[in-house]
């Protein structure tokens, strides 16, 4: 499956910011085959049996935008359409307990560069912004959707069978939802007569540039010059 051999190119090609997040890297790559395993499970034991093409290209006008929706789709098969997320942990410092006594480290937990691995559970119902996404890709498709969330042990699949947010009369409100997301940019766009008037419609939170969010890390600091320049914040 192509996603699966980008998703290992991927983990093999990070360049991490710090080193949590080289550790937290190694942790994904160790566990790769698992993440795996229960993606294929998932899809095994609660979709029919069908083809899949993966990440086809399609292009959707959904009245009233004014312009199209591009869609790279995970999963396309005869009878359903699927999107895949990985559920990865975090990571935390471990500090490694000596036994005076014995005079022997103390540990049973899988240490990484000096990191331990905080598993992370897979959600007991689909978040909004994935029920948005699969909503319009069932939309476009006219197939039935399915969304499977996956860790390197367990595996959540959420389908109109055993989901009520994925009904089809629950799925246009999500749509409804993705439409007026997408309407308040496009007036955005049409308000602003440059580029300086349009930041001024999207001012960013910049409590999270400050606090050194996991995010911000990965951003040049030329860039974050540069957007607080417009804002004129320094």
């Amino acid at each position: 499956m192509k996603k699966i051999n980008n998703f290992f190119t991927r983990v093999k090609n990070h360049k991490p910011i710090d080193d949590a997040d080289g550790a937290k890297n190694k942790f994904v790559s160790s566990y790769a085959t698992g993440f795996v395993q229960q993606i294929c499970l998932g899809i095994d034991e609660n979709i029919p049996k069908q083809n899949f093409i993966h990440e086809p290209e399609m292009t959707i006008w959904v009245k009233p935008i004014k312009t199209y929706w591009r869609l790279f789709i995970d999963l396309l098969g005869n009878t359903h359409v699927g999107d895949i997320k990985s559920i990865q942990g975090s990571v935390k410092k471990q500090v490694i307990k000596t036994d005076t006594k014995n005079k022997k480290r103390k540990t049973t937990t899988k240490i990484i560069d000096g990191y331990s691995y905080v598993k992370r559970a897979v959600p007991k119902r689909p978040f909004f912004s994935d029920l948005m996404q699969i909503s319009l890709y069932a939309h476009a498709t006219e197939k039935k959707p399915f969304l499977i969330y996956a860790n390197h042990y367990e595996y959540a699949v959420f389908t109109e069978e055993n989901c009520e947010q994925l009904k089809p009369e629950n799925r246009k409100k999500y749509l409804n939802h993705l439409i007026t997301l997408q309407k308040t940019w496009e007036l955005k766009l049409e308000k602003a007569n440059d580029i300086n008037e349009l930041a001024l419609l999207c001012k960013p939170d910049f409590s999270d540039i400050e606090k050194g969010d996991w995010f911000w890390k990965s951003i040049p600091d030329e860039y974050i010059k540069r957007l607080k320049d417009v804002y004129n914040v320094h």
